[in-house]
């Protein structure tokens, strides 16, 4: 018998059907200790092999791919296998093929699987059971699936919170008449759940039936179906209304004013190799862009990816950028989010050619030795109606309003944080991007319930990423200015390889913007923003967010020539200060205007001598920094000046056998004769300048230097 708390875990592992272990399991809510879970859940993961013909058993780091067929595959990958299974990677979204139930091969039954159907269980999602990680398997027996190829994944895993992939699965026989797709969704509160698209002509009173099986999983097939085509699930909530909804987990979405899925595979042939596994030690340049408004066609219509390949590649190139950085291309319906409030978390957005486009973008940036980042959004998403809010007639993603208007995820769900994690994934595997900045972490931490839950969340997420794809890139915007961002995740961190220095960006630019006359109270705060040398790694980042509602330009004190003038220090200043550097779009020449979606950059002001000479100078500065490591990997950074009376200030970078110096006059007010302290050498030498420098080597005695410095300028010298 089954009564609650009489069964035992040896009369639990005696029943037959695996599935119905679960079952009893998560409507009994039998408490079981980890153990007793293992090994239980591996009896249900063996008896599962067994109807599917997969041979499975323990093996030292837990379950391995077995079979004559396949025995050499799974040797090759054995070692990948046991990491998984140690928990390594726990939480990580994997690669795994869908198991076929032998109720699935019989394509009489067409959509439902009615001898399937389950009595539902009254609690909607109960925590998973195991956390053991199947290996590949293939659609071709005999053959394992490598990185670059495309896999179908399977959504239980992501319903269990389990961390795993799950894209829409055709069927993995042969495309033929009659075989169609195979549809899952997770909607845990909904009634019923009916799909309908192109191939019934929308109508609702043929919609395809998808049919309860576990775990929140309603499932069905649908001969008819073909890739292209438009769908929609329509979802009938606990209060028995129903509703339109796409579907989360797409590949691809139709082009907005519509909000239909579309069948896709992402398929593409890349080229190029993958540009990760960059040192700390190695020169950063990333070029932040919104790549739906960079470049727009006369009449408004987006630039495709290839499209915009054409003009956004040799604009890196010659501007000597090594990184581009792409606001948040995931699906979103809103184009005043910039991409900020998405909702296809797997769909690479219709603006730019969807799949296809982003995959050519990215393959042309890769040819030309420019390594791409992603903006990733896990925290908030759209409100849209027929998105994933309320997505089955009950809050499911979400755990309240954010403060943007939008929905923040639910990250103490496990199936919610799975969802994420498999995004996260898909973007890094799928679309080979080489790392993800990953947006409003200060916000998660410190401003939305559980935050204790996401830190818990981003070291999962860094962890699993960085175990999974070794040299990816990861970036927090840590607008809370948590100094353990970047710390190591088994030090209590959360494992970014980088951090936004929010802190440094919000104090320069309060100096800069300042009157002349009132700044010496700003001064110790600008020094001050620089910090201890070393304490994180930093990306000296001027952004989109610096950018609206006013540009940086804009936000400058003075007349033209004076934020011209300022622009050159401001720039001076973020690349040698200790860190990486980023620029947002039209930073580089001055751009006037305020960062708006639908706008391009106002390309026009390069018609402008001062725009265009400021724009000269971005460029040139950036092959200065690549030439020399003593600004784009520091070992030891000193100050030699701070005075707040004139605006000066002076610091020394050094590297291997070269060090650096590099003085600002931020003041209005020429300085004659002015001291600065490298502390050893016989001279300097001028490399680089921003305004009026004297190109004369500069005599250093008993350890001091005296520079000329004309009103609003800087250089850099190197000591010898």
């Amino acid at each position: 018998g089954h009564g609650r708390g009489e069964q035992s875990v040896e009369g639990k592992n005696q029943v037959v059907d695996g599935r119905q272990v679960y079952h009893e399991v998560r409507q009994e809510n039998i408490a079981l200790t980890g153990n007793e879970r293992q090994s239980l859940d591996l009896h249900v993961v063996e008896h599962l092999a067994e109807q599917t013909e997969i041979k499975v058993g323990r093996g030292e780091g837990g379950i391995a791919q077995a079979g004559d067929a396949r025995n050499n595959a799974a040797a090759d990958q054995s070692a990948y296998h046991r990491e998984c299974c140690d928990g390594a990677l726990a939480g990580l979204p994997f690669v795994q093929q869908e198991m076929v139930y032998p109720e699935e091969v019989n394509e009489k039954e067409g959509v439902g699987d009615q001898h399937r159907q389950q009595e539902r269980p009254d609690l909607p999602f109960s925590p998973p059971l195991r956390h053991a990680v199947l290996p590949f398997r293939s659609a071709h027996p005999g053959r394992v699936f490598h990185d670059n190829d495309i896999v179908y994944h399977n959504l239980r895993p992501i319903a269990r919170g389990r961390g795993k992939f799950f894209f829409p699965r055709r069927k993995s026989a042969p495309a033929g008449p009659g075989r169609g797709w195979l549809f899952t969704l997770w909607a845990p509160h909904a009634r019923r759940v009916q799909l309908l698209g192109d191939w019934n002509g929308w109508d609702l009173y043929s919609a395809a039936e998808l049919t309860f099986c576990e775990d929140g999983l309603w499932r069905g097939r649908v001969p008819q179906a073909q890739l292209g085509q438009l769908y929609k699930y329509n979802i009938q909530g606990p209060d028995g209304s129903w509703q339109l909804r796409a579907d989360p987990f797409a590949f691809a979405f139709e082009a907005l004013p519509g909000t239909a899925s579309r069948l896709a595979e992402p398929n593409y042939p890349f080229a190029a190799p993958l540009l990760r596994g960059a040192r700390r030690d190695a020169p950063v340049l990333i070029y932040e862009l919104h790549a739906a408004s960079w470049h727009r066609h006369w009449d408004g219509r987006y630039y495709t990816g290839p499209e915009l390949a054409k003009s956004l590649v040799p604009y890196l190139v010659e501007h000597h950028y090594t990184h581009v950085e792409f606001l948040p291309l995931a699906e979103y319906p809103f184009d005043g989010s910039w991409g900020y409030q998405g909702c296809g978390y797997f769909a690479p957005t219709q603006r730019i050619g969807g799949f296809a486009g982003f995959a050519a973008l990215v393959d042309a940036l890769h040819a030309a030795g420019i390594a791409v980042l992603m903006d990733f959004v896990p925290v908030h998403f759209a409100p849209d109606a027929d998105r994933l809010a309320c997505f089955d007639g009950a809050p499911l993603f979400e755990s309240g309003p954010s403060d943007w208007g939008s929905l923040n995820f639910d990250l103490a769900s496990p199936p919610v944080r799975s969802f994420l994690l498999s995004s996260a994934a898909f973007w890094l595997q799928v679309c080979r991007c080489d790392g993800l900045r990953v947006d409003a972490i200060g916000n998660a931490l410190y401003h939305c319930p559980n935050g204790w839950q996401a830190a818990e969340f981003f070291k999962t997420l860094t962890a699993g990423l960085h175990a999974r794809f070794p040299g990816c890139m990861l970036v927090a915007e840590d607008s809370a200015g948590s100094m353990n961002a970047t710390s190591d995740t088994a030090s209590g961190g959360l494992g970014f390889d980088y951090v936004w220095e929010i802190g440094w960006t919000q104090d320069t630019l309060a100096y800069f913007a300042a009157p002349f006359g009132g700044r010496s109270a700003l001064f110790r705060q600008l020094c001050g923003s620089f910090g201890p040398f070393g304490a994180v790694q930093g990306i000296n980042a001027l952004s989109h967010d610096e950018n609206h509602p006013a540009s940086i330009f804009t936000r400058l004190y003075g007349n033209v020539e004076e934020k011209l003038a300022q622009m050159r220090l401001l720039l001076l200043l973020q690349a040698a200060r200790p860190g990486k550097s980023l620029l947002f779009a039209g930073v580089e020449f001055g751009q006037p205007d305020a960062f708006t979606d639908g706008r391009e950059p106002n390309w026009a002001m390069l018609a402008d001598a001062g725009h265009r000479a400021l724009a000269d100078y971005s460029k040139a500065l950036n092959a200065f920094c690549l030439a020399h490591p003593a600004l784009y990997a520091p070992q030891s950074f000193a100050w030699t000046a701070q005075d707040a009376s004139t605006g000066v200030l002076g610091f020394t970078l050094q590297a291997g056998c070269e060090t650096l110096l590099c003085a600002l006059n931020t003041g209005t007010q020429a300085v004659q004769g002015f001291g600065l302290k490298p502390g050893w050498g016989s001279c300097a030498l001028p490399l680089f300048a921003a305004g009026w420098v004297d190109n004369a080597p500069r005599p250093i005695a008993n350890g001091w230097l005296a520079l000329d410095l004309a009103p609003l300028s800087g250089g850099i010298w190197q000591i010898e």
